[in-house]
């Protein structure tokens, strides 16, 4: 079992096992196996903990991963089995002993340089074990500086008043010196510069200890402030503020509300004030814009109306700066270009959306035209069954219905009538019959309607029957 200059105490097993315990917090921790048994002790060296082991070696121990350990020195050439292993304090030094088990028990130095060891004497006793009333602070240095206490009073011109507490694995009063100064019994300094100073402590036995310290300018500092600005219009904006203070109770306000982590979100584009305070008076404030990010804008949009109700029109958007654009969307078809052909009439709403992921949105009706249907009325047929222009109909490239077709003759008596029919339909149009007989040869006029996209379209004219 041993000690670390913490207080941490740490035992293990011949089985492997480690284990360590905070009696001011009565905490423990089992560590994963170590790879090795214990024979007797451990002991700390350099802050570093190693073990005597069974197969009677000295093993360094990493115990959070137990693949690291490594063997550092081999006793079996000594003839004797390494039961103790214990670090204690000499002239100023930290020394290191390994004691074999027995009747008379056998003492070696370890030469933790050469990482060698070498006979010291025989004990004619029988030994369980070694340990040092000091061993704690031998496992680092013989003096130990426990903590440096630095009072600060004020802001931007500090009083530091410096107060060091230390102890030594020696007897003794001890005795501290700031900078190369005189040393005295008094462990505190007052107004010390703001500067890095050098503390030397020697102890009743006169070993000496030198660590340094540093006493900052009072203040707020190491203040970051980062701004965020909106996105798509809304209130996004972000502010986040860090900074630094002596004071661990520092407080930030954003827009006159108190910040525990410094950030404030959900900001609309605008100033934004700040205030960074202290408990002991220290203060930062400012401004903090929030903007927003660029937005796009409609430049055109051009509509080509349908024909004949037909999906044949065509719808164009653009929007700018266009490379702020990343796709235009009509009834789910997407591209990036923003041209959409083959469409049909009605109304429709276009969707945008930016590479800052904001969407804008446009609503638009395609008419259709009414008129210029490509429709091809002849002026003469000749129903003589010779499959040539025997029927009078109407052509065209699309496929439009209609809705009433009538043939009149000169004296405007109705002789042929048809409705709701397509013009692609075999049976569209008329042969030249009246009431099963053929007509008289002549002119006829006709009145033709059709409906296209709920508009009705009217035609009239005259046609000649010729055979």
């Amino acid at each position: 079992m041993t000690a670390n200059a913490e207080g941490v105490i740490y035992a293990a097993s011949e089985n492997g096992d480690l284990i360590s315990y905070i009696p001011s917090l009565d905490e423990r921790t089992i560590y994963p196996q170590m790879g090795y048994g214990a024979s007797g002790d451990l002991t700390f060296y350099q802050q570093e903990l190693y073990m005597a082991t069974t197969d009677n070696s000295l093993v360094k121990l990493d115990p959070e991963n137990p693949d690291n350990n490594e063997v550092v020195i081999d006793f079996s050439n000594s003839g004797a089995s390494i039961f103790g292993i214990v670090s204690t304090v000499e002239d100023c030094q930290v020394k290191t002993y390994a004691i074999s088990g027995g009747a008379s028990a056998q003492v070696y130095q370890i030469d933790w340089d050469n990482l060698e060891f070498n006979f010291v004497c025989t004990l004619p006793r029988s030994v369980y074990g070694g340990t040092s009333a000091f061993e704690f602070l031998a496992s680092d240095n013989p003096i130990a500086i426990d903590s440096i206490f630095i009072d600060q009073q004020g802001c931007d011109q500090a009083i530091n008043n410096v107060t060091i507490s230390a102890t030594s694995a020696n007897p003794g009063p001890l005795n501290f010196a700031i900078d190369e100064g005189n040393f005295g019994l008094d462990s505190i300094f007052t107004d010390l510069s703001l500067d890095r100073h050098i503390v030397d402590i020697i102890d009743g036995r006169g070993c000496e200890y030198r660590d340094s310290f540093e006493v900052l300018a009072g203040g707020i500092e190491n203040i970051m402030i980062s701004a965020e600005p909106t996105v798509c219009g809304q209130e996004n904006g972000i502010i986040s503020i860090t900074a630094e203070s002596l004071d661990t109770d520092l407080s930030i306000y954003i827009d006159n509300e108190i910040r525990v982590d410094g950030l404030a979100d959900d900001l609309a584009v605008g100033e934004y004030r700040y205030r960074l305070e202290d408990t002991r008076g220290c203060v930062d404030s400012g401004i903090v814009t929030i903007d927003s990010l660029p937005s796009a804008e409609l430049a055109s949009i051009t509509l080509d109306e349908t024909n004949c109700g037909l999906a044949n029109g065509s719808i164009h958007i653009e929007y700018e700066p266009t490379d702020m654009i990343s796709n235009y969307t009509i009834q789910g078809n997407t591209n990036s270009t923003g041209i959409f052909p083959m469409i049909g009439p009605g109304e429709y709403q276009i969707l945008v959306e930016d590479i800052n992921g904001c969407q804008y949105a446009e609503l638009v009706e395609l008419e259709d035209t009414g008129e210029n249907c490509d429709l091809y009325i002849p002026n003469v047929f000749s129903p003589n069954n010779d499959n040539i222009n025997d029927r009078f109909k109407i052509y065209s490239e699309y496929d439009i219905v209609i809705d009433q077709f009538r043939i009149y003759d000169r004296w405007g008596n109705l002789v042929f009538t048809q409705e709701n029919k397509s013009i692609a339909s075999d049976d569209f149009g008329w042969d030249g019959l009246f009431q099963g007989e053929e007509v008289v040869l002549g002119i006829y006029s006709y009145h033709i309607q059709l409906s296209i996209n709920g508009n009705s379209i009217s035609r009239s004219g005259s046609v000649k029957v010729s055979r």
